[in-house]
């Protein structure tokens, strides 16, 4: 009969005993059922997941600017400079690198490298370090070596990418320099080729062969100078020995001419025989005696013979007279002396022939000389300009092949040099493990924990609405 009223009455304390007994009962059965759920879920998930390896490596970019100069004495200079690739502050090189190791044809590149599909191979994490010149880069893999292996194919990648870029950069950076070149090349040959036609067309090798000539020119002209006092001064000397002897050179010159003719000689003999003896026999026989006759006939015969002689010697008619004055030894006691005399005469005369041959060859030669010396002036002066015009093509042309040298020796401005700090590492098999299996317990007992206090606040809720609406009736009562 009680428990019929206490059931009958869902306000006594005992009902209300039960029920929360109830509900008790029913949110701690839930609560083990879901902390099971979520630990079962952990467990599984620990068992059935692989574990995460991650390579990591590390970059660094160069901080300071580089300058390239070179100089090549007598033909010219060439630099380059490569400026900080900070220098601009309103972009960060770094980022560019970020972008182009994450770019697809990287990761392509970098998937076909080890044979895994870009899909599956994932992206590299790369961070930016602050306040530094350095990147950290880290790729994950299902083992340390299929992560360092995704690592090395990254990097081989990446710097196969920027290597490219660098060079696509130097040949449009490079290809007006290499016009320049090629046409200083041209140039130049043009001007050397037009040298070498000057220098076979006249001969003329070198601006020191003018000052040869002209130095030539200057002796001979000394040498005239010489040879004229030299002539002057035989002349003086033919005309006193002349003066001396009271005739010419010229009679001199016909006197050696009959004295070294033998037939001549003697011819003169015996007309000097004949003539003695008609001295002798004319006072004695008188001019009609056979022996007068004969030695007269004799003289007259050899008269003939002389001056038929002498004009064929001399080529022009002459007398016996004048033959005597020719007599080299007249038979004089001075004869000697006058033979003397004449024989200088005769070397005066020759010497004075031959300065007078040797000063119309050396004039001749002055002429000549002068004639080509004019020529090679002006020769000479093309030449100074062709040499120029050939030097100035070398300078520009050496200029211009010393800078493409540099140029291409030069660093890449858009894309300098990384410097790899770190290697890609191997991770380690229990570091990740670990990790993995203390974030899922963290995870397990949070979750646990939230479930417990979501339930128990359920449950408590009615008591502490309960205890709200009896402390508001006491109030109504007391009122």
């Amino acid at each position: 009969m009680t428990e019929s009223i206490a059931a009958s009455n869902p306000s006594s304390p005992s009902s209300k005993s039960a029920e929360s007994q109830r509900r008790w009962m029913r949110y701690l059965s839930l609560g083990i059922i879901l902390n099971a759920a979520v630990w079962g879920v952990t467990l599984v998930h620990l068992e059935v997941s692989k574990p995460t390896y991650t390579s990591k490596w590390t970059y660094s970019l160069p901080g300071a600017r580089s300058f390239t100069r070179v100089n090549i004495p007598n033909l010219g200079a060439a630099s380059s400079e490569v400026g900080s690739p900070y220098s601009d502050r309103s972009q960060d090189p770094r980022e560019k690198y970020k972008f182009i190791a994450g770019s697809k044809s990287v990761m392509e590149t970098s998937a076909t490298e080890l044979d895994i599909d870009i899909a599956e191979f994932g992206k590299p994490k790369i961070q930016v370090v602050d306040n530094t010149t350095m990147m950290n880069f880290e790729i994950s893999g299902t083992s340390p070596e299929e992560a360092r292996n995704k690592a090395f194919a990254i990097r081989k990648a990446f710097e196969n990418r920027l290597e490219q870029l660098r060079i696509q950069e130097t040949q449009e950076e490079n290809k007006p320099i290499e016009q320049a070149v090629d046409s200083a090349r041209r140039n130049l040959e043009i001007a050397e080729r037009r040298l070498a036609q000057h220098k076979a067309k006249t001969g003329l090798s070198s601006t020191q062969q003018v000052a040869q000539v002209s130095e030539n020119l200057e002796n001979l002209r000394r040498e005239e100078i010489q040879l004229l006092a030299q002539k002057q001064e035989t002349t003086a000397s033919l005309q006193q020995l002349s003066s001396n002897l009271d005739t010419s050179a010229q009679q001199v010159s016909d006197a050696f001419i009959l004295k070294s003719d033998q037939l001549f000689q003697q011819h003169l003999q015996d007309y000097s025989e004949a003539t003695s003896q008609l001295e002798i026999l004319r006072p004695t026989y008188g001019p009609n005696h056979p022996a007068v006759i004969r030695e007269s006939a004799k003289q007259k015969g050899a008269r003939a013979a002389i001056l038929e002689r002498s004009q064929s010697l001399l080529g022009r008619p002459t007398d016996l007279a004048k033959i005597s004055d020719l007599a080299v030894d007249n038979g004089e006691r001075n004869g000697t002396a006058r033979e003397s005399l004449f024989r200088q005469i005769v070397e005066v005369k020759a010497a004075r022939e031959g300065l007078q041959a040797s000063s119309q060859e050396l004039a001749k030669q002055i002429a000549q000389l002068e004639s080509r010396f004019k020529t090679m002036t002006q020769d000479a002066l093309t030449l100074q300009t062709l040499e120029r015009d050939v030097r100035i093509a070398e300078t520009v042309f050496s200029t211009a092949f010393t800078q493409l040298d540099t140029a291409k020796l030069a660093k890449s401005g858009s894309y300098p040099k990384l410097e790899l700090i770190a290697q890609p590492s191997l991770p380690s098999e229990s570091a990740p493990v670990a990790q993995m299996r203390k974030m899922a317990f963290l995870g397990a007992t949070a979750a646990s924990v939230l479930i417990s206090l979501g339930l128990f606040s359920l449950w408590l809720r009615p008591h502490l609405q309960g205890q709200k609406k009896l402390i508001k009736s006491n109030s109504t009562a007391s009122i």
